[in-house]
């Protein structure tokens, strides 16, 4: 039997207002070149994206919004968006709104959602060097709240914003001990005005070997290739192979992603099987 990959597109519906300090972002606090502020309206542009994305048989479409966490009103809003989306779209829905409540997490659940997402980012004992204005145990309370409520949990990791391979594979085995369903790795692109521009990329090699070895810890079939493909070649295709059962395709929320097309190509190259719906 062919392994199946997912394709899981997503669309950024609040920008450049987050007040926490998270040095790798372009849209924290702490960034220097923050473009444009958009608050969360009702949005045609993201039923719009997840009805393209639907089309493109994408697996999953998430909603992103970068803040601590959403306000009574946006929860609202937002529920509104994605009850729209599940009566035009057939496709599993995904929500990442930052640190949020049980109640919340029911509110999305009603709406059609059927994951959430909250990265931790980082191991615990790294956590606090790449931010301070929310915790890990914070993270850790809104994966709770959104299991609670019948959601399942994608919850992953930054590589290349200064942590050491130990620190990758220690967060690898703290996101097994929460049974989290799905685990996207980013590789950190070092945007010009975050406290992080300046560090040193990581070669494909490291890259690559810290994927494998990650994979080892959780198995393939929980691993996401995310933001920052950029950085290998091949876009993940080598990943792919072996390490890797998903991809997030299209753009990021701050930085360009790879094209749909070319992500399925690659894995019909791969003589793979696009996971359906």
């Amino acid at each position: 039997m062919k392994r199946k990959i997912e394709l899981c597109g997503i669309y950024n519906i609040k920008n450049n207002l987050c007040t926490e300090d998270c040095k790798f972002c372009a849209q924290g606090i702490l960034a220097k070149n923050r473009g444009s502020a958009k608050k969360i309206t009702f949005d045609a542009k993201a039923i719009d994206a997840a009805m393209r994305a639907a089309e493109n048989d994408l697996t999953r479409f998430g909603l992103v919004a970068s803040s601590r966490g959403p306000s009574p009103e946006e929860v609202e809003i937002v529920v509104r968006i994605y009850r729209e989306i599940k009566k035009r779209a057939n496709i599993h829905l995904c929500a990442s709104l930052g640190i949020a409540s049980y109640e919340v997490m029911k509110k999305l659940k009603e709406a059609g959602v059927s994951r959430y997402h909250c990265n931790l980012e980082a191991c615990k004992s790294f956590f606090k060097n790449l931010c301070t204005s929310h915790t890990y145990d914070d993270k850790i309370s809104t994966i709770a709240n959104a299991k609670k409520s019948g959601l399942e949990v994608c919850s992953g990791m930054l590589l290349g914003a200064g942590e050491s391979f130990e620190d990758r594979l220690k967060l690898a085995r703290e996101l097994k001990d929460l049974s989290v369903d799905s685990v996207p790795i980013n590789i950190l692109i070092p945007i010009k005005g975050t406290p992080l521009e300046n560090n040193e990329v990581l070669t494909e090699s490291e890259i690559e070997s810290s994927i494998m070895e990650i994979s080892k810890i959780l198995t393939p079939e929980k691993i996401r290739l995310a933001g920052g493909r950029i950085h290998l070649k091949d876009s993940g295709y080598n990943l792919l192979k072996h390490a890797v059962s998903a991809l997030i395709t299209g753009d990021m929320a701050t930085t360009a992603g790879c094209r749909v097309q070319n992500d399925k190509a690659m894995i019909k190259r791969l003589s793979l099987e696009q996971s359906t719906r």
